[in-house]
């Protein structure tokens, strides 16, 4: 019984500048396959590809552009191996031969979990990122081994807080000294450090007292107006003593300011 006719005539075979070979149909279809699928099978002009041939190159060749896509991730050196499957599946949802490529590009040592948590942790120590975020970064985010992270080095984390609560502190002139150092910590235990770490690095904060003073003059002002929409006499007065020390301010500093305003 004679083979079913696919139509799929080669009309011509070319070269392209990139050196992949493009097979034309008399069609007009265009195929581009690269030197490994070229090979895969028989081709020549005046060849009728059969369904399955044809089937087969096409698979190859969106094989290859999806290694070229993760080939291209892999090279950029800033995703980890489970980054780049991740992506890979958002193009290719389902494919089975992502698992190929991450192996293809883990055996040409272009996906290396090991060099990516060195680099991460290098490019967050240059930021003056804590511990526990880069930890978290790598094992949440990044999806790195657990045994990998485990080994990583963190000999600098007193200097790194020291420098990012220099960076915090010019955030905040007029603050007092404990509020500053309150948003000290919490921005530092943002950034990864302990409460241990983080209270050292704001142990040398100052106070303004001049900016802080005006600072409160002004917060007391606006709370005054506020509150007194509602309340009135000692109630006022207890509100906005409660809110200004919540603030950090001292007390015979609110005190002053209330019987001022008061």
């Amino acid at each position: 019984m004679p083979s079913k006719r696919t139509g799929r005539l080669i009309s011509s075979i070319k070269t392209d500048k990139k050196g992949r070979h493009v097979i034309v149909f008399s069609s007009t279809e265009k195929m581009v396959l690269d030197d490994d699928a070229y090979t895969e099978v028989p081709l020549y002009v005046g060849k009728e590809l059969s369904e399955d041939d044809y089937l087969h190159l096409k698979g190859l060749i969106n094989e290859s552009a999806l290694y070229s896509y993760g080939l291209s991730l892999a090279i950029k050196g800033c995703y980890s191996e489970k980054d780049v499957m991740d992506k890979l599946f958002t193009k290719r949802p389902h494919d089975r031969s992502v698992y190929d490529i991450i192996k293809r590009l883990k055996g040409a040592g272009l996906l290396d979990d090991k060099e990516f948590a060195d680099n991460y942790l290098e490019s967050m120590d240059a930021q003056n990122y804590g511990k526990k975020r880069i930890e978290d970064d790598l094992l949440n985010k990044h999806r790195v081994d657990p045994d990998i992270v485990s080994k990583l080095k963190f000999d600098h984390e007193p200097t790194k807080a020291k420098k990012a609560a220099e960076m915090i502190e010019r955030r905040y002139p007029s603050l007092t000294l404990e509020m500053k150092k309150r948003k000290g910590i919490d921005a530092l235990s943002r950034r990864g450090f302990s409460y241990e770490v983080a209270s050292l690095a704001v142990s040398s904060y100052k106070e303004d007292r001049e900016k802080s003073q005006k600072e409160l003059e002004k917060v007391a002002s606006i709370l005054i107006k506020r509150y007194s929409r509602k309340y009135n006499g000692y109630e006022l007065k207890n509100k906005c003593f409660l809110y200004l020390a919540s603030k950090g301010y001292k007390s015979e500093d609110i005190e002053r300011i209330l019987e001022e305003y008061l």
